[in-house]
């Protein structure tokens, strides 16, 4: 999912690597990122999330997809190897 939000950051008209259509596609991912995020957290035995902890989750999300669209993830570009 994190792939697919990367390449559509990078070529929001390149449907065929990120497969979002558009910005509401985005959002719904971003959205399912952070619920995946969520329910993971809860089975490492965490509390349930509460809504700021939500948007929390999803600011940091974003953060790290914009940081690393900025600075080019690596294994995003083919033929390099991933670290």
């Amino acid at each position: 999912m994190l792939r697919r939000m990367r390449a559509h950051l990078r070529d929001p008209y390149d449907f065929t690597a990120s497969r979002i259509a558009g910005e509401a596609a985005f959002e719904d991912c971003l959205d399912r990122a952070v619920a995946l995020g969520t329910c993971i957290a809860e089975l490492g035995g965490a509390a349930p999330a509460s809504p700021a902890e939500r948007e929390r989750t999803r600011g940091l999300i974003l953060e790290g997809l914009m940081t690393s669209h900025r600075f080019g993830h690596r294994s995003d570009h083919p033929g390099r190897e991933r670290q």
